[in-house]
């Protein structure tokens, strides 16, 4: 837990503890021994409040709301000390991904989450993007006891102008591409109108 609150605290956690405790427990099945530890942290009032202003206020994003991932999320999952966990979904955009309240995104496009706000811009970044030129929206989430899931769903950009040289609309007859006067002739007809 010591080590998620200083990956997500910020400049609020003291680089250094100011005391530990450590307890020692006879292993239920088998030789050896489990510790368990305690690490205290002297932390001002400012970097209190700072710390709950860090970990209560929401980033949105694409109708989301998200927290950055606090300490005690730690006892649950070992695993995460960063990320922001989803804790409201207005729009559809992110649910019809099959993301739902209480996931923890821990990755957009390769790219590590550390906290709600960095959450929010690299999100907006990905879709403003794929709107544009189309393409897969990617995540790596923890939704729950197992192993964290890779989320890829397509996202459909908008619509290009195909009208040019040989398309529909464009010059040429009726719309259609004069490879004579594209490549310049070399057929053996001598005739571009056979």
């Amino acid at each position: 837990m010591s080590e998620a609150l200083k990956r997500s605290g910020g400049a609020a956690v003291p680089g250094q503890p100011s005391g530990e405790h450590w307890e020692e427990y006879r292993a239920l099945v088998g030789d050896g021994s489990k510790f368990l530890v305690f690490v205290k942290y002297d932390v001002s009032l400012d970097a209190i409040k700072a710390l709950t202003e860090r970990y209560a206020t929401p980033a949105e994003a694409l109708g989301a709301r998200a927290l950055t991932v606090f300490p005690s999320v730690a006892w649950r999952f070992p695993d995460v000390f960063e990320g922001a966990i989803l804790v409201g979904l207005d729009q559809d955009v992110l649910r019809a991904m099959g993301l739902a309240e209480e996931n923890i995104i821990l990755s957009v496009r390769d790219r590590k989450v550390r906290d709600a706000q960095d959450f929010a811009s690299k999100i907006d970044e990905e879709y403003a993007t794929l709107k544009e030129h189309g393409g897969n929206m990617k995540f790596v989430v923890k939704t729950g006891d197992g192993e964290p899931m890779d989320f890829n769903r397509p996202i459909q950009g908008r619509p290009r102008d195909r009208s040019g040289p040989g398309r529909k609309g464009g010059p040429g007859p009726a719309g259609g591409t004069n490879i004579w006067d594209t490549t310049g002739g070399g057929s053996v007809r001598d005739n571009p109108n056979e």
